[in-house]
């Protein structure tokens, strides 16, 4: 093929010599080259050429210049024009088709045209150029192409002009026989004809003519043929009106008709015809047609009656025989879907004919689509409501509706008649009686908006909106205006919703927030007989932005609740006074206290509040998290602030005070209505905590849930109003099961709780705790904030949960011990120190130093447990100390370590105190000792003989910052070690905590710590592993936040006392450890990665030396179950 790439071949003889043996001139050769046509049906005509090598590089074309033309003498057997002028001696005669010599003796003439008879010429007009010769190509119609024998009529096309003649051979099935020809364009009689086998002929509709496309504009010049189909320029698809299958694919199509059945017009055909009819040869008349399609698709057996005998419009009945098919044009015919049965409504549904469909309809009491769902629902409309649904299938009337019943039956429609209550009320005993108004309305017909609301409660007038007034309201007027909803504000706020506060308060009163008086200067509230002008709850505080002025910031706030600025007079009504300090308050408590007095404070000369008897809390901190309320009882109760404002941290602190008088309601029955705060109820004109409750806002229950008592969970102690657990429970209420691998807190004694005067004596902090013989506890000395340093001594009875004031006496009757706190204070079996004998063991309590009126004290003491008799023993060695620690070893010896004075600063000595002379000594000390120490905590451990000192205000570096450090001393050669945690992290620094010993575990509770200014945290620390445990979880209300509490072992238990947090406390807990502290950590994450030394081993953690006797440990333990002892003195244990 032309397109394709020239292929370039050697010629050689057949028997591979080359093809010219002999180049020299006058040498002849007749060459005879054949070629092959390539098949592929292109119809493109193929070339070939001879190349030699000549001279040049790449050859040259060998053309007439080298040949010498053939001659063969012979033509006539040549049968084509191409192949006859091959041959240079002849010539092609086109009007005869044969091919004749050019040059001889006996010429035959070829005329030009063909010869007709009668007539000749004798001229010779041969074609001697092969340009001239005519080619298949050149034939235009079938005929004249087929009479060639050398060509062929191809037929296969899809374009338009592709109908040709070609060389016979190229494509298979080409018709080469004239008889085979397809016919003319005008002699095709249908389309399908028309359009097969011929790009060239167009069928037009209209006319129902085959024409040929070309001749289109001069066949139909004026546009004759409206609808015209071709298989190039249009879908190659003749239209066949017997085809389409529906009477709406019928109409459709042009000049097409539906002729379908009267009854059930979806029977039929569709046929050719138009607005004067059937105009189709296949059928005789539409009877016929629908007939035939009646027998080619059986009915289906329906129900349906017949139709009605109606004319309608756009149908045309062909005569009076024949109403039983229609013929249809312009629209279809009407189908009775309904009646037909050709619906696919519901079996719940009725179905309703429309002009051109159906709908379907669910039947009474149904609801849906009408197809898919109708499911039940009630029997009669629900106007004014809703159906309930099921069960029931009943209607609910909307607010103010209601039925008549006696119009039910008939109309079929509930909820239609009005209540007459301007929709807000139902009328279940009849219209215009209201049951219940509601949406804040109220009256005989819901007619005026309730108190707290605004706007119109009649019909269509908007309803009653409540007043937003942030919950600052006044309950008297109404807390708004019932029309323009302007807030009446009280607690200190103002605006249209109070929303802001008055002049000289502060805070955000939204949301129920509050606004703050702005405690400055001096500020006086009194009582007054004839109104009472002091509200019965309030608040107050102080604010600072960042002033920077410099120095120091007061202010005095004083509430009387009688008409003078004094206590209550004897037998006069007295109510006490509740002040909160929320935890909000942000003060630093080296430099700004908030002082809150029960009465009038005393000054010194200079202007500075001073504490007296009258201090009943002292607050300070950054990181409270829990509010904290104080009580005042003498009518008069004093906030006095003091801030050091010359840094640039924004402080001050918020509060609220509650007034605890109330008006007795006239009702008896109303007796405690809401006109106290929390759970009080009014008695007597004072808002007083009913039986079984306590706490400030006697919102606390005691014996909560009766303590199990049905159960035999535990039993009430009504007196403290605690519950005493059984051994297997625990808990506040005692509903936990007590777990011996969980810390458990159980409340002894909450004098917040119980609020009796009795228990006032147990508020103290800095005092002394020890377990003495037969379960007793002895508490000595501490600080109160209302009365001063304390000097008493008081026993507590573990088995009859009671405490007992102790009269002591003294050896030498004119010295006794001072009123301290603190102090240190140890338990000592020994020989009597008098006579040196063992009388049967006498059980000493010895206290040594602290604070007391006149300083800090520098002597010891002993108090004889069985005889209450005080004996001083002198010391010209022990400094003046508070803060300190004593330690007893096998009641041989007492070791004190730290403390501090003003005068003496901290004490750098280890003292060691002898009970069998009453002596104290200076012992040399080696190793890596605290440099100074106060506020820390020391236990001994027996195992181990060594002393554990953990945390307190430590002398470091020329600073004094308190301390996380953990030291040892081990006494058989007093030597000081500082021990760094073998795995997991150093616990937080803390000072003013308490620690005590149990088994092999040290534990630490409460204190100050870097995170919190009063904590309750507990660390546990394992002396065998050197590591920390910090607990999760426990079981129980926990101790106080506070700092300076005591706490002593007894039993396997802890005990804990008082401590301070902003009031002195007056709380007795007890606290139990599990025998192996690991057991705290509940889950394998927290006990396999905290610390190192627990192993999750069989459901529960376990110190690792246990879990290789049991065998889960497959490693070393890093714990040591044996007393250690260290290698080289000073080095610190691994």
């Amino acid at each position: 093929a032309a397109q394709q790439e020239k292929e370039l071949k050697l010629l050689v003889r057949p028997d591979g010599n080359r093809l010219f043996s002999n180049l020299t001139r006058g040498n002849h050769y007749l060459v005879q080259a054949e070629g092959y046509l390539n098949n592929s049906g292109s119809g493109q005509t193929s070339e070939m050429a001879l190349i030699w090598n000549r001279t040049l590089p790449g050859g040259s074309e060998i053309s007439f210049l080298f040949l010498e033309p053939y001659r063969s003498g012979s033509c006539s057997g040549y049968m084509s024009c191409l192949a006859c002028l091959s041959d240079q001696s002849c010539g092609w005669c086109p009007s005869l088709s044969r091919c004749l010599l050019r040059d001889s003796l006996d010429l035959e003439y070829c005329p030009e045209t063909e010869m007709v008879e009668g007539k000749g010429d004798s001229q010779r007009h041969l074609l001697l150029a092969p340009q001239h010769c005519t080619l298949c190509e050149d034939y235009r119609d079938c005929s004249a192409c087929t009479q060639d024998p050398y060509c062929e009529w191809q037929i296969n096309s899809s374009k338009k002009g592709d109908f040709q003649c070609s060389r016979r051979g190229r494509l298979e099935g080409s018709i080469r026989d004239s008889n085979g020809c397809p016919k003319v364009c005008n002699q095709r009689n249908t389309c399908s004809e028309c359009l097969s086998n011929s790009s060239q002929c167009a069928w037009c509709e209209s006319a129902q003519a085959c024409f040929y496309f070309a001749a289109y504009l001069t066949k139909y010049p004026y546009g004759e043929c409206r609808d015209w189909y071709d298989s190039v320029h249009s879908v190659p698809q003749c239209k066949q009106c017997s085809a389409l299958n529906t009477c709406t694919e019928c109409l459709r199509t042009f000049q097409c008709g539906w002729c379908g059945d009267y009854n059930n017009p979806t029977i039929g055909k569709c046929l050719r015809g138009d607005w004067a009819g059937m105009d189709d040869p296949s059928v005789y008349n539409c009877s016929v047609a629908v007939a035939e399609a009646r027998a080619a698709n059986p009915e289906p057996q329906t129900s349906a009656p017949p139709r009605p005998l109606e004319m309608e419009m756009e149908m045309e009945i062909f005569d009076d025989e024949e109403k039983d098919a229609v013929w249809s044009y312009p629209t279809c015919p009407d189908v009775e879907e309904c009646r037909l049965g050709l619906h696919n409504c519901h079996p719940f549904a009725t179905c309703i004919n429309t002009p051109t469909s159906y709908e379907c309809h669910c039947e009474r009491g149904y609801t849906g689509d009408g197809t898919l769902h109708c499911n039940q629902t009630c029997y009669n409309e629900c106007r004014e409501g809703q159906c309930s649904g099921s069960p029931r299938f009943e209607c609910e009337c909307s607010l103010g509706w209601t039925s008549d019943p006696a119009t039910l039956v008939l109309s079929g429609v509930e909820c239609d008649v009005d209540c007459g209550c301007n929709f807000h009320s139902t009328c279940i005993t009849a219209p215009g009686i209201c049951d219940e108004c509601q949406d804040w309305t109220t009256g005989p017909h819901c007619e005026h908006c309730r108190p707290g609301s605004f706007g119109s409660a009649l019909a269509g007038g908007g309803g009653c909106v409540p007043c937003e007034c942030n919950g600052h309201g006044d309950p008297l007027q109404g807390y708004c205006h019932n029309l323009t909803g302007q807030c009446y504000c009280t607690h200190n706020t103002q605006g249209p919703h109070c929303e802001s506060c008055l002049p000289g308060y502060y805070g955000d009163p939204r949301n129920n927030g509050t606004c703050y008086r702005q405690c400055q200067g001096r500020s006086v509230l009194l009582s007054s007989t004839s109104s009472s002008t002091i509200p019965l709850s309030s608040s107050l505080g102080w604010r600072s932005g960042t002033e920077g002025k410099g120095g120091l910031s007061h202010c005095l706030w004083v509430l009387s609740v009688t008409e003078k600025l004094g206590p209550c007079k004897p037998k006069q009504l007295c109510p006490p006074v509740a002040l909160t300090l929320h935890p909000d308050s942000h003060t630093y408590c080296k430099n700004s206290y908030v002082y809150v007095f029960d009465g009038l404070p005393r000054f010194l000369p200079n202007g500075v509040v001073r504490s007296d008897h009258n201090l009943i809390g002292a607050f300070c901190g950054t990181t409270r998290t829990q509010p904290i309320t104080v009580e005042a009882t003498s009518g008069v109760i004093s906030v006095y602030f003091e801030a050091n404002v010359s840094s640039n941290k924004p402080q001050g602190f918020n509060a609220s005070f509650w007034v605890r008088r109330c008006q007795q309601s006239s009702d008896e029955d109303e007796e405690g209505s809401a006109v106290c705060a929390g759970g009080a109820q009014c008695q007597g004109g004072l808002c007083r905590c009913p039986q079984g409750s306590g706490g400030p806002y006697c919102d606390r229950p005691m014996c909560p849930q009766d303590c199990g008592a049905t159960e035999e969970r535990g039993v009430c102690n009504v007196s403290l109003g605690v519950c005493v657990c059984s051994e297997s429970w625990s808990g506040s209420d005692c509903s936990v099961l007590r777990d011996p691998n969980s810390l458990t807190w159980e409340t002894l004694l909450d004098t917040q709780l119980t609020m009796k005067q009795a228990h006032r004596f147990l508020h103290r902090m800095g005092h002394s705790l020890v377990a003495g013989p037969q379960g007793n506890l002895w508490m000595y000395g501490g600080l109160s904030l209302s009365d001063g340093i304390l000097g008493n001594v008081y026993r507590y009875s573990l088995s009859e949960h009671r405490w007992t004031q102790m009269l002591t006496s003294s050896v030498d009757e004119s010295a006794t011990p001072s009123a301290r706190y603190h102090h240190a204070a140890a338990l000592l079996n020994t020989y009597d120190l008098d006579s040196g004998s063992h009388d049967g063991g006498h059980s000493l309590m010895l206290v040594v130093g602290g604070i007391t009126q006149s300083g800090v004290a520098m002597d010891t003491w002993s108090l004889n447990l069985s005889s209450l008799v005080w004996r001083e023993h002198k010391s010209s060695v022990l400094p003046p100390v508070a803060g300190h620690t004593l330690t007893v070893r096998w009641d041989s010896s007492v070791l004190l370590i730290g403390g501090y004075s003003p005068e003496n600063g901290f004490n750098h000595h280890l003292l060691e105190f002898n009970p069998d002379s009453g002596n104290w000594t200076i012992v040399p000390h080696t190793g890596t000792p605290p440099t100074g120490l106060y506020g820390h905590s020391a236990v001994y451990h027996e195992q181990t003989d060594a002393i554990y000192v953990f945390g307190g205000y430590r002398f470091h570096v020329e600073t004094v910052e308190p301390s996380g450090e953990l030291y040892s001393l081990y006494y058989p050669n007093l030597t000081w070690s500082l021990l760094v945690p073998s795995q997991g992290k150093k616990p937080l620094s803390r000072f003013f905590h308490a620690a005590a010993l149990i088994k092999d575990t040290m534990v630490i509770v409460g204190g100050r710590t870097e995170a919190e200014d009063y904590s309750n945290s507990v660390s546990l620390y394992q002396i065998n592993c050197n590591t920390w445990i910090h607990p999760v979880s426990v079981v129980g209300d926990p101790v106080n936040r506070s700092v300076s509490l005591a706490m002593t072992t007894w039993g396997g238990r802890l005990f804990l006392s008082g401590g301070f947090n902003g009031v002195t406390l007056g709380r007795l807990l007890t606290l139990t450890v599990p025998s192996d502290p690991c057991a705290v950590l509940p889950t394998p994450e927290a006990c396999n990665t905290t610390t190192g030394s627990c192993v999750w081993c069989r459901g529960t953690c376990t110190s690792s030396d246990a879990a290789e006797r049991i065998g889960c440990l497959l490693g070393h333990s890093t714990c040591s179950p044996t007393p250690r002892l260290p290698d080289i003195p000073g080095k610190e244990y691994a």
